[in-house]
């Protein structure tokens, strides 16, 4: 039986993309040179010379993050919520909540994405992927794009 369906058709006039983007968190207690160090311990991925697989800058994850970062990095709850309109901090995700906590604590929150349309050949790959990672002096968040 064939379902009737009535209702408004939306037209997209222009370009159309099916390109992802996805936004990643950085809760660091640090300057931005440490947090750059950081990175690279993190994201240490040596590969032997004969990996079977090429992709350019798979082990430079840590300078794409660094390339990606939003200019902007927040030291106060103020302006964390201020950016991210947060009005009650009880309806908030955990992400959010942890990072008021950590500013509260001193440290800083950096916000950056990476899109899969372009940049380095592991933007892509960064874009789609889910990353969490903590330790005791950063914190990683990035839900994968769609």
């Amino acid at each position: 039986m064939a379902e009737n369906w009535s209702g408004n058709m939306k037209i997209r006039n222009g370009f159309v993309s099916n390109s992802s983007t996805s936004s990643f968190i950085i809760m660091f207690k640090g300057t931005a040179k440490q947090l750059e160090k950081k990175l690279q311990q993190v994201f240490n991925i040596p590969l032997p010379e004969n990996y079977p697989i090429k992709i350019g800058g798979l082990n430079k994850v840590s300078e794409r993050f660094i390339y990606n970062l939003n200019e902007t990095s927040f030291k106060s709850v103020k302006a964390y919520k201020k950016e991210f309109y947060i009005e009650d901090e009880n309806d908030i995700d955990k992400w959010h909540k942890k990072a008021l906590t950590k500013i509260k604590d001193g440290w800083t929150i950096y916000t950056g994405g990476f899109a899969d349309d372009g940049g380095e050949d592991i933007d892509p790959i960064l874009c789609n992927s889910d990353i969490e990672y903590e330790d005791e002096e950063i914190v990683i968040f990035q839900e994968g794009g769609y």
